[in-house]
């Protein structure tokens, strides 16, 4: 009888742990690396060098959401890099004034090698 608890316990650990690697292999492809290179913002932010994360939310039109500070408030360069380690540059088009999103844009038609993958 123990070994019955055990392996229905070892079939739902399965069958969770399947479920859970299908949603990573959805989701995986639409996180990118981004890196930003600001100069010294108009509210007093410092220049700087930094990395984040972001998430391709409208991959048609290029569209990657990521936290409010990393899309900063002054000039700006930034570039998104994809799973297969390719780069595509990076273009701040919102920065929430209250709440802590930002989104940029890149071109969908300058990625390559990898299959643009969304988070809906």
């Amino acid at each position: 009888m123990e070994s019955k608890i055990f392996a229905g316990e070892s079939n739902t650990a399965g069958t969770e742990s399947k479920k859970w690697e299908e949603a990573l292999n959805q989701a995986i492809p639409a996180i990118v690396v981004i890196r930003v290179c600001s100069v010294r913002a108009f509210d007093g932010e410092g220049s700087g060098f930094s990395t984040a994360t972001g998430f391709i939310v409208d991959k048609e039109k290029g569209i990657v959401l990521t936290n409010r500070h990393v899309v900063t408030p002054g000039p700006v360069r930034a570039d998104a890099i994809f799973l297969n380690k390719e780069e595509v540059d990076l273009v701040p088009i919102y920065r929430d004034p209250v709440h802590d999103f930002g989104f940029y844009r890149f071109d969908p038609a300058k990625v390559k090698f990898q299959t643009l993958r969304e988070i809906p």
